[in-house]
């Protein structure tokens, strides 16, 4: 009677909370449904650890939603069983990513593709693929009679011999192309989770970025030739004059000791040896970490751009419940002699941006604008999108009669898309600004803060948020002036009512 179960059920479906704690109910399941199907108790006990792997390894992909769901389906098949476990998760592809392997492991403690590796060595096959609307799919198949894997288990007990006694001792260089595949493999032992835009997880599309200088990198190096750091300068456009700082991450194991301020000093000298005015980062506002980095090396507040990101629950030290998107507060440094033209903020920003100027050490001065006919001509809108993260930058290049138009147009075309995070960049240097930023934000804009362009033009700097609210109570913000600019991002946002919750 041993088949019973699965006589009356060809499948059986289960779905539960993405947390980790709910995992052994999945591995329960899938060594039972083993042994009812016929393979052998160590059969099935690798069953379920394959399961278990993929569950976790499925998990720690996921956004961290607080009703993230992990589905698993579990059917027998002509000779032997086949399991689906399905989550929502940043759409990685596998066959792109590092693989695992053995020799960087012992050498540098890299469990880079661990995860997949175990699962393929405990099943007889398995698939990762990405499923249309953001799913990600784990199929495994286990057949009868099943192979002596006693052998894989031998070498499960032989990865356990890492080495975490790397010195701190390092140098900084400059990244080169066949650093690639390092740099790929340390985004993943750094975090341990998705933060970055997914490129930076593909060794073939790293070195393509550093061999056509879309990204000038920076990373640091043990003695032994470990790579254990990295970051990077991104331009937007070719020839910009303000570049992104990107890409910033350490191995758990050199965290702590100022690496990453190093690699920002060099990056930053760097950057004035190549002629950019503006330098740009962004710091996550669920710890201060990066923002004290950002601080040190000289980097100040601009701008607050709430639910910019997307959630990760590897921020959270407690396990808890995290907010739905994370908040970032923008830094700027400049670098070159500014051309202190005088800027058209519209009045009630007036005081803020004077402020964010002081801070910044911009001289420019804030100007009323005599008001003026708008052009007859078409306005030029130009947008930046990554529908996966979640956020649609535009950027106003001219205006024309249609602008509100044309924004009202865009705004409805990318939350009918369901962007979470939209921003808009209104030249400060137009005498239009001051009197179309207000037009503009009756549309649901509102104030996030002052940005420099690739032309390292000043912009105002509006923000959307499309069913999305931040949980302003989680929110950390470092310095002084960044609280404040929190406080009146907060009052500026029309949806304020609903913004703090108790």
């Amino acid at each position: 009677m041993k088949n019973d179960f699965l006589s009356h059920a060809k499948a059986l479906s289960i779905t539960l909370p993405a947390r980790q704690q709910w995992v052994p109910l999945a591995t329960s399941a899938a060594r039972k449904c083993a042994e009812l199907k016929g393979f052998s108790l160590p059969d099935a006990q690798r069953i379920a650890l394959a399961v278990e792997e993929a569950a976790i390894y499925a998990i720690s992909l996921g956004y961290g939603e607080t009703d993230a769901k992990l589905s698993i389906d579990l059917a027998q098949t002509c000779h032997g069983l086949q399991i689906v476990l399905r989550s929502r998760g940043l759409p990685l592809d596998e066959a792109q990513l590092p693989h695992y392997d053995p020799e960087r492991f012992l050498k540098e403690d890299d469990m880079t593709g661990l995860s997949p590796f175990l699962i393929r060595r405990m099943v007889d096959r398995a698939v990762f693929s990405v499923l249309p609307g953001g799913e990600r799919e784990i199929t495994l198949l286990k057949t009868l009679p099943v192979q002596d894997l006693q052998a894989d288990s031998a070498q499960g007990g032989a990865l356990e011999a890492g080495d975490e006694g790397q010195a701190c001792s390092h140098q900084i260089r400059l990244a080169v192309p066949d650093d690639a595949e390092s740099i790929a493999r340390l985004a993943f032992r750094a975090h341990g989770s998705v933060l970055f835009n997914e490129q930076i997880y593909y060794p073939a599309r790293v070195r393509e970025m550093l061999e056509r200088r879309e990204m000038v990198s920076v990373v640091a190096e043990t003695t032994g030739g470990v790579l254990v750091a990295h970051s990077a300068l991104e331009a937007s456009e070719p020839g910009a004059r303000a570049e992104e700082m990107n890409y910033g991450f350490v191995d758990r194991r050199f965290q702590g000791c100022g690496i990453m301020g190093e690699l920002t000093t060099a990056l930053l000298e760097n950057a004035v040896e190549r002629g950019v005015q503006f330098v740009t980062a962004s710091a996550v506002t669920n710890h201060v970490k990066t923002q004290r980095i950002a601080r040190a090396t000289g980097l100040k507040e601009a701008a607050l751009l709430l639910a910019l990101s997307s959630a990760s629950q590897h921020w959270s030290k407690d396990g808890g419940a995290e907010p739905e998107r994370i908040t970032d507060i923008v830094f700027i440094k400049m670098l070159g002699e500014a051309v202190n033209a005088p800027l058209h903020v519209p009045e009630k920003h007036r005081a803020m941006v004077e402020r964010i100027k002081d801070n910044v050490g911009y001289e420019g001065p804030n100007v009323r604008a005599e008001r003026q006919a708008i052009p007859q001509q078409h306005s030029r809108l130009c947008a930046k999108s990554n529908f996966k993260e979640g956020w649609v930058s535009i950027r106003v290049l001219e205006y024309g009669r249609d602008i509100c138009d044309q924004a009202r147009g865009h705004l409805k075309l990318f939350c009918a898309q369901g962007i979470p995070a939209i921003t808009l960049q209104l030249p400060l240097e137009s005498p239009l600004t001051y009197f179309i930023g207000d037009e503009i934000e009756k549309e649901g804009f509102f104030f996030a803060g002052i940005y420099p362009g690739p032309d390292a033009r000043w912009h105002l700097l509006l923000q959307y948020l499309n069913r999305t609210e931040p949980d302003y109570d989680v929110i950390q913000a470092y310095t002084p002036f960044a609280r404040d600019l929190l406080a009146y991002v907060h009052a500026c946002n029309p949806n304020t009512t609903r913004g703090r919750q108790g």
